[in-house]
């Protein structure tokens, strides 16, 4: 007999899918360009961020994932021969000098192109497939286990591309391929490190100005393409489906039976239960982020600096930190995701230059949005005061710290004592 909640996990799938061929039937074609670019690639020899092919019509993200020292079953940290390099081209060793087996710091986005009149819809309906599929425990849902995700669609994007990147469903295909160095990538190689050294022995690869390091070991960091994503969604919900079959026992939900029950481990999507059954809590990709004008960039420097030693630079949504992936077109719309959707704590340092400055308006204007439209608690967002200034759309009623004269430790303090009050 199947299981009751199996029937109902298959029920919402299958409504899932209808509203995603209705979509298909209404719009054009919308295309999906992944990014995958690990935090040490640059020092791999990776340069510049490529970019799709067509009119960008919005930005997603598709997971984020931490440091990982990888062990053997005895419990030691794994070794390789080959080291593995840190940020900054130092190869990462234990106190012997022996190279450490790690998984670096990782992000994934993804950039949508075509159909911007019904992107509103796609969107929608990945969200409540995310929801969805992180209820469940699947064979093909172990693929997402080392990740984490800042909204519930970035994990739909990322299952859609991890199951067509397995190839175990023949509709449902797509490959990664590594960039090659340039300011603005537009040559693209296999991700493979066989085809990679077939293709340079050839003579061919010579005119590519491959970097040798590439030769033995490939960088972390690829993009992959899928030409219409709302039909990939349909493929992958039929997949699901198919998982979740009667016949298939291995499709096992992991739905809390009532509110006072433990919560769940969801190893498919790194995702806690709040509490409430229809609320999915996600962990966003950054635990703090700044906005500030740049008269302020020495002292709020050594804030960020502050910050990354306790909660690692990866988490700290700093301009320095990350400006690789900040040096591509349409940073407002990444900017705006960041602040409004992949950050915990959202700390804005005002003063009379604040909303004067372009960059600080599109930050602050996130801000407002989550504030007006209570997308997000009032405790997400810290106003830190650098003067007295009057700043156009901040109220009498909204609550502030003044720092003035205070040493950047002291204002670092400050923000990690919030940020850990409301975690």
């Amino acid at each position: 007999m199947q299981n009751p909640r199996i029937g109902l996990v298959i029920r919402l799938l299958t409504q899932i899918r209808s509203e995603f061929d209705r979509l298909r039937w209404q719009s054009k074609p919308i295309g999906a360009f992944l990014i995958h670019r690990a935090t040490n690639a640059e020092a791999d020899g990776v340069l510049g961020l490529p970019e799709p092919i067509g009119q960008m019509i919005a930005m997603h993200g598709a997971g984020h994932r931490d440091f990982q020292q990888k062990m053997e079953s005895n419990g030691q940290p794994r070794l390789r021969d080959d080291p593995i390099l840190d940020v900054k081209g130092v190869p990462i060793v234990n106190v012997v000098g022996e190279s450490l087996d790690v998984v670096m710091p990782a992000f994934r986005s993804v950039i949508f192109t075509g159909d911007n009149q019904n992107f509103a819809l796609l969107a929608a309906i990945a969200i409540r497939a995310g929801k969805a599929i992180s209820a469940i425990h699947l064979p093909s849902c172990e693929r997402l286990a080392a990740w984490q995700f800042s909204t519930s669609s970035d994990l739909w994007w990322a299952y859609v591309f991890e199951l067509a990147w397995s190839k175990d469903y023949l509709l449902l295909c797509a490959d990664k391929r590594l960039w090659l160095p340039a300011e603005k990538p537009n040559g693209y190689i296999p991700y493979n490190l066989k085809a990679l050294n077939a293709l340079v022995a050839s003579g061919f690869g010579n005119q590519l100005k491959v970097p040798e390091n590439w030769l033995k070991r490939l960088p972390d960091a690829w993009a992959s393409e899928i030409d219409d994503i709302v039909v990939a969604s349909i493929d992958a919900l039929d997949y699901l489906l198919g998982e979740l079959s009667p016949n298939n026992v291995s499709a096992m939900p992991s739905f809390p039976i009532n509110n006072a029950a433990a919560p769940v481990e969801q190893p498919s999507a790194k995702m806690e239960e709040s509490g409430n059954e229809e609320e999915i809590q996600l962990q966003r990709r950054f635990k703090v982020a700044l906005s500030f004008p740049g008269e302020h960039r020495e002292m709020i420097s050594k804030v960020a600096e502050s910050l990354k030693n306790v909660l690692r630079e990866e988490r700290v949504f700093y301009d320095k930190f990350h400006e690789v992936e900040l040096a591509a077109p349409n940073l407002d719309l990444k900017l705006h995701r960041f602040y409004r959707d992949e950050s915990d704590l959202i700390v804005v340092f005002i003063c009379g230059k604040y909303d004067e400055k372009e960059w600080c308006g599109i930050e602050w204007r996130a801000v407002r949005e989550l504030i007006k439209t209570k997308k997000r608690l009032d405790e997400d967002v810290m106003f830190l005061r650098l003067d007295d200034a009057a700043i156009e759309g901040m109220l009498t009623i909204d609550g502030y710290i003044d720092v003035a004269g205070k040493d950047a430790q002291g204002i670092a303090n400050l923000i990690l004592q919030r940020w850990s009050a409301d975690r």
